[in-house]
C-alpha cells in the first residue's frame, strides 16, 4: 500500500523532474509578508546623513575648519553603521551565514573605525597631512582581507567538478577584466612612473586589487544566489563597486603626491559605498527554496563573463579616443581573457549537452514508469481517486467507477458528498489531515451509488502537499467491504439471538419450575392429608378448596403461556365492540377489593369518558393484571388509585400504587416476557412474569400504548391508552405485532 501511494504521488504530481539538489544554508527567516519599515528608515537616515555631509564638508556651510575636522568623523560613522548593521544580521543568522556576515561587519570596523581614527589622531596631533603609505594603511589592508574572507564564506559552492571549473574560469575572466580596466584607467602609473617608490606603489596597488577580488567573489555569489537574495547582494555589490572606485582614485592620487589626498568626491563615493553595505544588511529577505540546483547554464550566467569583455572593449575604446596609448603589458591579460572565454563557452556547451542527455534519459525512464504505473492503477483491485481540496473527484481509476456504478464522465468533477453523506464525527480528523497533523485517515461507511443502490466501502485517505507545505489534493483508496460488513451483521444478530434465546430459556425453566413446584407441593400436601388423616367433612372441604386453588393457579399459568405464544404468533382475534371503560374499571376494582383489608382502592373516573371500541374480556384482563400487581407490590397496604380521562383522540387509564417502586435501570425491561422485579424482601411475589407482556400485547393490538412511571421506594404509576376511534377486528399479524 505504501509503495502504491508513493507511485501515485509521482504519477499525479504536477512537479517537474529536477536534477539533484545541493543543500545550502538559508538566511534567517523573515516575517511574512516582507517588513520594509526598517529598510526604509535606514535608507532615509543614510540619505539625510549624506546630505548633511555634502552641506558641511563639500560646501563648507559651517566653515572650512569644521569641514576639515568632521570629514574623518563622517567616514568613521559610515564604517561603523555598515559594520554594526552586518553584525546585527550575523546575530540573526546561523551556521556559515553567521560567520560570513560577522566577517563582513568586522571589516569596516577595522578599515575605517580603527584606521581612520589612527590617521585622524596623527593629523590632529602633528598638524601635517598623513603620509602615504602610513601605519594606518596596514590596518586598512587587514580590514580588506577580513572582508574578502567574509565574502568567500557566503554559501555559493557548486556541486559538480564541471560546475566548479566553470565558476573558476568565469571568476578569472571577471577578475582579469577588472584588472585590465583599472590598469588602463590609472593603475598602470604604479609601474610606469619611475618616481613612485616600490613600497608606495605596492601599497597603492593593494587597495584596488583587493577591491577587484571582492567584486569578483561577490559576482560569483550573486550568480548562484536564490532570487530572494538578489536585492541584498545587489546592494552589497554596489557598495563594493563604489569602494573600488574610491580606493582606485585614492591610491593613484596618494601614490603620486606621497600623502593621503582626501578629495571630496572620493570621500562621497567612499561614504556612499559603506552606506550601501549597511542598507544591504537591512534589505528584507522573504522565504525561498532552501537548495541550489546544478542545472544547465542560464543565459544571464553565460553573459556575465562577456560583460567583463564588453567593459574591456569600452575601456580600450575610451583610452584610444582620449589619445592615450595602451600599455604593452595589457596584451597578456587580453590574450588570457580570450583563452578563458573560449574555455568557459566550451564548458558551458559541454554541461548543457550533459544535462540535455540526462533529461532525455530521465524522460524516457519516467515515461516507462508512468506507463507501468498506469497499468497497475487501471487493474488495481482497489478504487483509487484524486480528490481536490474542494472535495471533488479529479482523477479516478476504473475500479472506483465500478464500485460506485458511475461512468467516468459522471464521476470526474462530482462532489464526494453526492456519494457519501458528511461525517460530522470525522470533522476534527479531516481538519488534522488538512493541516498536516495527521498523514492518513482510515474510515468505513455506507455510500450511495449512482444508480441509487448502497454499498459499504473502507476508505484510506492521504493528504498530498505542495512544495510550500500547502494542501494539493487528497489521495483516496476505497475497498469494497460489503460482504464482510453483512457477514459481521449476521453474525452479531445470530449471537444476540442465541444469547437472548438462552437467557429466555433459563428464565422460563427457572420461573415455571418454581411456580409449578409451589402449586404441586400444595396439591400433594393437601391430598396426602385427606388420604392419611381422619378428617371431618368441613376440614376435607377446606383442603379440597386449597387443592382447587392450586390447580386453578397451574391452569392460569399454562393459559397465560399459551395466550402469549398465540398473541406473538398472530393467532388470536379480538372481539371488538363499543365499550365503556369506566364500567370495566369499576368491575375490576370491586373484584380486586374483595378480601383486601390493608389496601384501599380509589377510583377517580371521568364521567364524560367517550366510548371506545375494544375486546372487553381482554381489557378486563389488562386492568385486573395491573391492579393485582399494584396490590402485590404494595406489601404494607395503602391506597391504590385508578383514574380515567380523555387524552386527545384516546382514553388514558392510570393505576397508581405507593409500594416498592421500580429502579430506573429495570423500567425498560418491565414489559418483556418473564420479566419480574425482585426486591430484597424475603417473601418473593408469586407469578410467572407474563402478565405485563400479555397486557402490552393486548394494548398494542387495540392501537394504544402502555408504559410506567416509577421510582424505587415511592411506588409506581402504570398508564395505558386506547384510541377513541373505532378499530376493526384484525389479527395480530395484520396489526404489525412481531
Amino acid at each position: 500500500m505504501a509503495a502504491i501511494d508513493r507511485d501515485l504521488r509521482r504519477k499525479w504530481s504536477d512537479e517537474p523532474v529536477t536534477p539533484r539538489r545541493q543543500p545550502v544554508l538559508a538566511d534567517p527567516a523573515s516575517p511574512e509578508p516582507k517588513q520594509w519599515t526598517p529598510f526604509v528608515i535606514a535608507a532615509a537616515v543614510g540619505a539625510i546623513a549624506l546630505l548633511i555631509y555634502i552641506a558641511l564638508v563639500v560646501f563648507a556651510a559651517a566653515g572650512a575648519g569644521l569641514a576639515k575636522a568632521i570629514d574623518p568623523v563622517f567616514q568613521a560613522a559610515a564604517a561603523l553603521a555598515a559594520g554594526a548593521s552586518c553584525l546585527v544580521l550575523a546575530r540573526a543568522s546561523s551556521g556559515k551565514l553567521r560567520l560570513a556576515w560577522a566577517l563582513i561587519g568586522t571589516s569596516p570596523l577595522i578599515t575605517l573605525s580603527v584606521g581612520a581614527a589612527t590617521a585622524g589622531f596623527y593629523q590632529v596631533t602633528t598638524g601635517r597631512p598623513v603620509p602615504f603609505p602610513s601605519p594606518a594603511d596596514a590596518l586598512y589592508l587587514v580590514g580588506e582581507v577580513v572582508l574578502i574572507a567574509g565574502l568567500l564564506s557566503l554559501p555559493s559552492s557548486p556541486m559538480t567538478a564541471a560546475s566548479r571549473g566553470r565558476v573558476m574560469i568565469d571568476g578569472l575572466v571577471i577578475g582579469i577584466s577588472l584588472l585590465y580596466i583599472s590598469w588602463s584607467l590609472g593603475l598602470g602609473v604604479f609601474y610606469t612612473n619611475a618616481h613612485i617608490p616600490v613600497v608606495t606603489g605596492a601599497v597603492g596597488l593593494a587597495y584596488p586589487v583587493a577591491d577587484m577580488v571582492m567584486v569578483t567573489v561577490l559576482l560569483l555569489v550573486v550568480r548562484r544566489a536564490q532570487s530572494a537574495r538578489y536585492g541584498r547582494l545587489s546592494l552589497l555589490l554596489v557598495g563594493l563597486v563604489a569602494k573600488l572606485i574610491a580606493d582606485s582614485a585614492l591610491a593613484v592620487t596618494s601614490a603620486s603626491t606621497g600623502v593621503q589626498v582626501n578629495g571630496h568626491w572620493i570621500d562621497i563615493v567612499w561614504i556612499g559605498g559603506y552606506a550601501f553595505i549597511a542598507l544591504a544588511a537591512w534589505w528584507p529577505v522573504g522565504p525561498s527554496a532552501k537548495s541550489v540546483e546544478d542545472g544547465p547554464t542560464s543565459l544571464w550566467q553565460m553573459l556575465l563573463p562577456w560583460l567583463g569583455m564588453v567593459g574591456v572593449m569600452l575601456t580600450s575604446l575610451t583610452v584610444s579616443l582620449a589619445g592615450r596609448p595602451l600599455s604593452p603589458l595589457l596584451i597578456f591579460p587580453g590574450a588570457a581573457l580570450v583563452a578563458l572565454l573560449m574555455a568557459s563557452q566550451l564548458l558551458s556547451y559541454k554541461d548543457s549537452l550533459t544535462f540535455l542527455n540526462q533529461s532525455r534519459r530521465a524522460e524516457t525512464e519516467l515515461q516507462t514508469r508512468t506507463n507501468l504505473l498506469n497499468q497497475v492503477i487501471a487493474h488495481a483491485p482497489l478504487g483509487i481517486a484524486r480528490i481536490s481540496a474542494e472535495n471533488r473527484f479529479i482523477d479516478a481509476n476504473p475500479r472506483l467507477g465500478s464500485l460506485l456504478h458511475a461512468p467516468m464522465k459522471i464521476l470526474l468533477g462530482a462532489e464526494v458528498t453526492e456519494f457519501r453523506d458528511p461525517q460530522p464525527q470525522l470533522a476534527d480528523q479531516y481538519e488534522a489531515l488538512r493541516n498536516g497533523a495527521d498523514d492518513t485517515l482510515e474510515e468505513e461507511g455506507q455510500v450511495r451509488r449512482a444508480d441509487g443502490s448502497t454499498t459499504w466501502l473502507h476508505w484510506s485517505t492521504t493528504a498530498v502537499r505542495k512544495a510550500d507545505g500547502g494542501l494539493d489534493y487528497y489521495l483516496a483508496m476505497a475497498e469494497d467491504v460489503t460482504a464482510r460488513h453483512e457477514a459481521d451483521e449476521v453474525a452479531t444478530e445470530n449471537v444476540a439471538g442465541l444469547e437472548r434465546l438462552n437467557t429466555m430459556k433459563s428464565e422460563f425453566v427457572s420461573m415455571v419450575s418454581h411456580e409449578f413446584r409451589t402449586a404441586l407441593v400444595g396439591i400433594q400436601g393437601f391430598s396426602e392429608m385427606i388420604r392419611d388423616d381422619t378428617l371431618e367433612i368441613p376440614d376435607m372441604k377446606d383442603l379440597a378448596g386449597d387443592i382447587n386453588k392450586d390447580a386453578m393457579r397451574l391452569n392460569r399459568m399454562i393459559t397465560e403461556m399459551l395466550d402469549l405464544d398465540r398473541m406473538e404468533a398472530g393467532k388470536i382475534m379480538l372481539e371488538l365492540k363499543p365499550l365503556d371503560l369506566n364500567g370495566i374499571l369499576v368491575d375490576a376494582i370491586e373484584r380486586a377489593q374483595m378480601g383486601q383489608e390493608t389496601h384501599h382502592l380509589v377510583a377517580e373516573l371521568d364521567v364524560a369518558l367517550p366510548v371506545v371500541s375494544g375486546d372487553s374480556d381482554r381489557l378486563i384482563q389488562v386492568v385486573s393484571n395491573l391492579l393485582s400487581n399494584a396490590i402485590k407490590y404494595s406489601p404494607n397496604g395503602g391506597e391504590v388509585k385508578v383514574t380515567s380521562r380523555r387524552d386527545g383522540e384516546a382514553v388514558h387509564i392510570a393505576i397508581q400504587d405507593h409500594g416498592l417502586g421500580i429502579p430506573a435501570e429495570f423500567i425498560n425491561r418491565m414489559f418483556g416476557r418473564y420479566e419480574r422485579f425482585e426486591s430484597n424482601r424475603k417473601d418473593n411475589v408469586a407469578g410467572t412474569g407474563l402478565g405485563l407482556a400479555i397486557s402490552r400485547q393486548i394494548v398494542e393490538l387495540h392501537g394504544g400504548r402502555i408504559w410506567v412511571d416509577s421510582e424505587a421506594g415511592k411506588g409506581s404509576n402504570f398508564h395505558f391508552t386506547i384510541p377513541i376511534a373505532p378499530v376493526p377486528a384484525v389479527e395480530f399479524a395484520a396489526a404489525g405485532v412481531y
